[in-house]
């Protein structure tokens, strides 16, 4: 996907994280990634490069950083759901480059990796 290439001119920033959720349609665990000007921006801008090739049909952002997607059962979902909701979670990164992320049906893969420098 050479068009990623004009997303990274992004000025790096600070991403907060905060507590474990999950998607249970699609028995998704996550950590919360909170909203900023930033990473919304970033949003817009992959939205726009990647329109052409994109089968996205999500109109909001829900940032957030997956832990487990795909393999779990239901009980397995439900018993870590039990579980992290009696934990909190807090960090902070600085966001300096990207990866674009490929499901190949058993782990995710790699696709795109750009940072400022390439």
């Amino acid at each position: 996907m050479h068009c990623l290439t004009q997303a990274r001119n992004f000025k790096p920033f600070t991403q907060h994280l905060n507590n474990y959720l999950g998607f249970q349609n699609t028995k998704a665990v996550y950590i919360s990634a909170l909203k900023n000007r930033q990473i919304e921006d970033f949003y817009e801008k992959i939205k726009i490069l990647t329109k052409a090739f994109s089968k996205d049909t999500y109109t909001t952002l829900n940032p957030h950083l997956t832990i487990a997607y795909r393999d779990l059962s239901e009980s397995l979902y439900l018993e870590i759901m039990s579980y992290y909701k009696k934990r909190s979670f807090k960090a902070t990164f600085e966001v300096n480059h990207f990866r674009l992320l490929k499901h190949d049906g058993r782990h995710w893969d790699t696709t795109v990796y750009l940072d400022q420098n390439n």
